[in-house]
């Protein structure tokens, strides 16, 4: 059995009642004594034994599917309303599928985010470019790493195709599974809004967040920029201070009216970047040209220089997100500057074209 195999096994001969200990059910019928293989929340995961989870999505609900996931094996059903079951299936009626679901998997998997230093970041422009600078910092910092982002999920020498920026729930968790089974040791993660909204990060037991900065998208979605802002800011004051991690933090955007909201009340230790202003971590002075940033930076640490062939004042912004982040986590500066030296630019975007007519092309 390879290591792939290894990993994405779950807990074997686990019980019903085992699975649901603690779970708010609202009804119950059946056999707690049933042995659960695996979870499923598509018809097409459904194997002998699944436990089928029936969440609603944008374009279809999931309880329309119980009798062909009954059909394909499944031996309990978890739903929302009372749906008709054959007597040998198991019935579980719950409140909310989706943030069950995220439980659930978390538990089938061996709550595996327990074993991880796991970062999140937020916000609607900036994640991508920052995630990747991290991930940069911690190669540098010799620190097995892990990138789930909306360019691709990488770790351990493996690089897997990004359906989406944020997995479903089952899916995250069995992806944090198989980091821990091959020795990664942190994972920086996009947190978008419909993840949150979605409870697709349920269960995930964070060390710290970034809030990169909030501006007008995702409104077909939200609808206004309250509601838009609130999916965001549940991340830090739900799912961040439930985290079982010790000494918790968040880095925000001090430039940004709603990252300087976000600190109100927040339990957990504040790190404040700015590009403007004197904050926990600042620039002292900017330069700017077509090879890249030169930031002289203020910090609680001490100041130092960092260079970067990273174009444009928002990389500025990117790279203090990222760098204050690796200084909550006592990341020596040395390594920052070499990890911020070494990152050129996320794949398809802003890539420099080499030409021989002496153009700067992007």
């Amino acid at each position: 059995m390879d290591w792939l195999q290894i990993a994405t096994k779950v807990r074997s001969n686990m019980k019903l009642g085992q699975l649901l200990q603690g779970l708010k059910r609202l009804q119950f019928s059946g056999d707690e004594s049933l042995n659960i293989t695996d979870l499923a929340y598509h018809t097409s995961q459904v194997k002998p034994g699944s436990c089928f989870v029936a969440i609603r999505g944008l374009q279809t609900d999931g309880h329309q599917w119980i009798g062909e996931a009954i059909a394909k094996g499944a031996t309990a059903v978890m739903v929302e309303r009372d749906v008709s079951v054959p007597s040998r299936v198991s019935k579980i009626i719950v409140e909310d599928t989706r943030d069950c679901l995220a439980r659930l998997s978390s538990i089938l998997f061996g709550e595996p985010t327990k074993h991880l230093r796991l970062v999140g970041i937020t916000g609607t422009n900036g994640k991508t470019t920052t995630a990747f600078i991290l991930e940069s910092i911690w190669q540098a910092a010799h620190l097995k790493s892990g990138l789930l982002s909306t360019v691709t999920y990488r770790y351990a020498g493996k690089e897997l195709e990004a359906t989406r920026t944020t997995p479903e729930s089952y899916d995250l968790q069995k992806i944090f599974k198989q980091m821990v089974a091959k020795g990664v040791t942190d994972c920086v993660m996009e947190v978008t809004s419909h993840a949150v909204d979605l409870k697709r990060i349920v269960g995930c037991h964070f060390d710290g967040g970034i809030f990169t900065n909030l501006s007008q998208d995702h409104l077909d979605y939200h609808q206004t920029m309250e509601k838009y802002f609130a999916a965001k800011a549940k991340f830090f004051r739900e799912r961040l201070v439930v985290s079982e991690k010790r000494s918790l933090w968040a880095v925000l955007n001090w430039d940004d009216a709603y990252g300087r909201t976000l600190a109100g009340g927040l339990p957990a230790k504040i790190w404040r970047y700015s590009i403007k202003d004197k904050t926990d971590v600042y620039l002292k002075s900017l330069r700017i040209s077509w090879q890249g940033l030169r930031l002289e930076v203020v910090s609680p640490q001490g100041n130092f220089t960092l260079s970067s062939p990273l174009i444009g004042l928002f990389n500025a912004s990117n790279i203090l997100a990222a760098v204050s982040a690796a200084l909550a986590m006592e990341i020596p500066i040395d390594q920052i500057s070499l990890g911020v030296a070494s990152f050129s630019a996320v794949p398809g975007r802003l890539q420099k074209v080499p030409n021989q007519k002496g153009f700067e092309v992007f």
